[in-house]
Parts: C-alpha cells; structure tokens; sequence
C-alpha cells in the first residue's frame, strides 16, 4: 500500500522579514544572556580569589602572632603609640640564628611587621600589607587584644 501525499506537501514558503527579524532578535537575547552569565562567573571567580588571598594572609598573621604571644614573657611586653615590644621563646627557628627567648618588636604603619632580633642579625616579617586602623586592650597578665581591620584577635599570655 502506498502513502499519498497532498500536492502542496512539499511546497516552500519564503521567510517574512518580520520572521527573520524575530529569530535575530531571540538569538541576541540568548547571547547576551550567556555572555552576561559567563561575565558574572570571571567576576565572582576574580573576587572569590582576592578573598582567598585576604583570608589566607590573616590566617598566617594571626598563626605568626599566637606563637609569639603565647610564648612571652608578660613582664616584658610594652606598648608604645606604633609598636609593641616583647621577648618570647621562639623555640627551634628553621635559622638557628633565631631560636631560643628572642627580641620581638611589632611595629605598624601602613603594614603590620613582625622584627625578631637574633644573634647578630635582624629578621623582618610582613605579617600584613594593608592595615587600616590597629589599637590594642591591654588584659595582662592574662591577655592582650588586637584589633585589626575591624577584627578582633586574642592572645592569652
């Protein structure tokens, strides 16, 4: 048995501008929707990134900053407007040059700096690039309170 097909079955219609228009139209808005989409995705990607970075740099001071001041002697800490000096026990440096109960001074201006005084030599440590604003509570001999970028870090003597 064979299937008949209406005369005009195969017969083309021509495309209206307005039709060609309507397909253009849908396909911009589809681009532009996948091109905004991958925009905000580098976006959030770069911020995510210079996040990791920020919070990676406080977690390295604050670990620099808890073995020392766990490791001080309270009797020997002084603060003064821009720095705070102390002597801790550093333990066994990867330099032997700075093991052992070592000179520290912390000093700030517009980043936060960790100097240890060795035997004969001086190690300097940027703890943080940007600091903003830094004010410590004084507890001792119990503990002392850094307040750091609108971060609060305690450190129990």
């Amino acid at each position: 048995m064979r299937t008949v097909l209406p005369r005009n079955f195969m017969k083309r219609y021509p495309l209206t501008l307005f039709e060609v228009c309507i397909a253009l139209g849908l396909a911009a808005v589809v681009l532009s929707f996948l091109f905004s989409s991958l925009f905000q995705t580098v976006r959030l990607s770069h911020l995510l990134t210079t996040l990791k970075g920020k919070s990676r740099e406080t977690t390295l001071c604050y670990t620099k900053l808890l073995h020392a001041f766990s490791h001080a002697d309270p009797s020997t800490i002084q603060f003064e407007e821009d720095r705070v000096t102390f002597s801790f026990e550093n333990g066994l440096d990867p330099s032997l040059r700075f093991s052992g109960k070592r000179q520290a001074t912390l000093h700030w201006d517009k980043a936060l700096v960790l100097d240890i005084i060795g035997k004969d030599c001086l190690q300097t440590e940027t703890l943080l690039s940007e600091v903003e604003e830094i004010w410590w509570d004084d507890h001792k001999p119990e503990y002392i309170t850094l307040h750091l970028n609108q971060k609060e870090f305690v450190f129990f003597l």
